[in-house]
């Protein structure tokens, strides 16, 4: 019998009654996350220095070796005030109807429209007046484009829901995405946004569990998420309260365990702003990470229905491989490979020269992605003791 055989046999026989306990212990800090106290863990209202606080307090409840927050600084493009739209006498919901970018400067006042289209690009590009820019989203880049050249205001019609994201510098003009039907195109738009820059004190959180071997094994979730624009919320149930509530896991089940490696476990800050706090520990590790085996990353992991997906594998074969072997007993329908991407915690550490994976859940059930909607309520976990018990296995 090999080793990954028999590691996942005594998990899949032996824990399972206790790691039904998991679920609650996932669906608990889901919650927690997501309470009116840490404001969605976001740059307003002191949300994520709070939810800062509340994994270290989680950390020291197990005693680790060595338990830390890791403070730098930088700055982040807040809405504190809440953004209006109003088209034609008619005010935009904000959040399900409409949406400033995420770096949008301040901007105020009246505005008459004026459509961008293909017919205008065709015969004139002559920007007229006090006007905001009214175009497609199929032409978006292109709009975007000619709205800052001229630095004016951009509205932008679609179907699709906009996105929201964190930016730490302002563009050259105001770009507004609309949720819009009309049988005829507005003709006055009339916007306030009160937008600024903060400097921002960013936090990781971080513990250590030594084991017989001082190489390290270094399990990653960050666990801040968008905030706020105004009063609308982004709960980040999935993305990524979810990483962080499995991260956590893991470290309560590691700490009352044999641990044949030393493991680093690190809530990192900043991921949404362009992964400011893996970066910040790559270059300022409160470890040495000399003897740095592997590093796990887990972002987006409130599904799981249809697998997991390796982000990294191609580059990680050995580890790839191991991950499969030990799925056969694990049973998730697939473990798909994708080649490296700047998409989350675990690149600072590649581009450093670590070997490092990202693991994300695949599946249906949850279909909010930095919206408004990915909240704990609609995490159903349909995977959750799979991709533990894979992971769990991994790393021992």
């Amino acid at each position: 019998m090999n080793r990954f055989f028999s590691v996942s046999l005594f998990f899949l026989t032996g824990t399972f009654t206790v790691l039904a306990q998991d679920t609650v212990f996932a669906r608990k800090t889901l919650e927690i996350l997501y309470s009116k106290k840490f404001a969605v863990r976001g740059y307003v209202h002191h949300g994520q220095e709070r939810a800062a606080d509340w994994i270290l307090k989680e950390f020291e409840k197990e005693k680790p070796a060595q338990v830390g927050i890791q403070e730098f600084n930088d700055q982040v493009i807040i809405f504190k005030k809440n953004p209006s739209l109003i088209i034609d006498g008619k005010k935009m919901n904000l959040g399900s109807e409409w949406l400033p970018d995420a770096d949008a400067p301040p901007l105020s006042g009246n505005f008459k429209v004026q459509i961008l289209d293909s017919n205008f690009f065709a015969h004139s590009t002559q920007v007229v007046g006090n006007s905001i820019l009214f175009a497609p989203s199929s032409i978006r880049a292109k709009a975007q484009n000619f709205a800052q050249k001229n630095q004016r205001p951009l509205l932008i019609y679609g179907n699709q829901p906009p996105l929201w994201t964190v930016k730490r510098s302002f563009s050259k003009s105001s770009a507004l995405y609309w949720k819009g039907n009309f049988s005829e195109p507005p003709k006055d738009v009339k916007v306030s946004i009160h937008s600024k820059i903060k400097n921002h004190t960013f936090q990781n959180v971080w513990a250590v569990l030594p084991g017989k071997s001082d190489s390290i094994i270094l399990i990653s979730a960050h666990y801040d998420h968008l905030g706020q624009c105004g009063p609308v919320m982004f709960p980040g149930a999935n993305d990524n309260a979810s990483g962080t509530a499995m991260m956590l896991d893991l470290f309560h089940h590691l700490s009352k365990e044999y641990r044949p490696y030393t493991y680093v476990f690190c809530a990192f800050s900043g991921e949404e702003a362009g992964l400011l706090g893996s970066s910040y520990f790559v270059k300022n590790p409160t470890v040495s990470l000399e003897k740095l085996k592997f590093v796990v990353n887990l972002d987006l992991m409130a599904t799981g229905e249809d697998g997991i997906t390796v982000v990294n594998a191609h580059q990680e074969k050995e580890i790839y491989q191991r991950m499969l072997e030990i799925n056969k007993d694990v049973g998730l329908p697939q473990i798909a490979a994708r080649s490296n991407a700047p998409n989350s915690d675990h690149y600072p550490f590649t581009q450093a020269g670590y070997r490092a994976i990202f693991l994300y859940a695949q599946g249906p059930s949850v279909k909010a992605y930095h919206h408004p909607d990915d909240v704990p309520e609609k995490v159903l976990w349909k995977g959750y003791h799979q991709i533990f018990h894979l992971i769990h296995t991994l790393i021992q």
